[in-house]
């Protein structure tokens, strides 16, 4: 979908579907959600934490997410699905940025309060992330939407109007093992 116009016609190649594969779904989803689920366990003992801070780079991701569901409902409605795709992963990639800023890894080695704090923040804000983004990918990659929504303990998303939401809803839930989503021999 994300090489394909609506209404044009389209070039397959097997080297793009890899190009797609590789970097989109392996390096930017596959990896987030495996990471993702992978510190939980190690940091939170797999549950999801509560959110305490709203800093900087809290308010950064959520601006992110609110002008990308704008975005990405527009291309979807006007079948758009390619440009709609690529805003997603734009999202995708915030994420990844936003962890890459917030550096969980380091903050887990801390004992102190605050460092913790930011941990538990960190965590939750990606994990509420991810379930957005999962969300939206949901018309287009329906079983990789629904794993991601099993490891989440969510049900698979049936309605925007109830699940497009920045509500944390995930707290204090009990997540899945690490999953790998898109391996590399394909």
């Amino acid at each position: 979908m994300r090489e394909m116009t609506v209404g044009n016609d389209a070039e397959f190649s097997a080297e793009r579907f890899e190009t797609r594969y590789r970097a989109d779904l392996g390096n930017d989803l596959g990896n987030l959600v495996s990471r993702l689920l992978h510190m939980t366990a190690a940091y939170e003992e797999g549950i999801v934490p509560t959110v305490d801070l709203d800093e900087e780079p809290e308010k950064k991701i959520k601006e992110l997410w609110s002008s990308t569901k704008d975005s990405v409902l527009d291309c979807f409605s006007s079948y758009q699905f390619s440009q709609g795709l690529d805003k997603a992963f734009v999202f995708i990639r915030g994420i990844n940025k936003y962890a890459d800023e917030r550096t969980p890894w380091k903050l887990a080695k801390s004992e102190e309060l605050e460092d913790r704090e930011a941990l538990r923040t960190c965590l939750g804000t990606m994990i509420e992330s991810l379930r957005l983004a999962n969300t939206l990918l949901a018309p287009v990659m329906p079983s990789v939407h629904e794993k991601i929504n099993d490891r989440l303990g969510l049900s698979p998303s049936v309605s925007w109007n109830d699940d497009l939401f920045w509500d944390h809803r995930l707290a204090e839930t009990k997540l899945g093992d690490k999953i790998i989503l898109f391996p590399r021999e394909v």
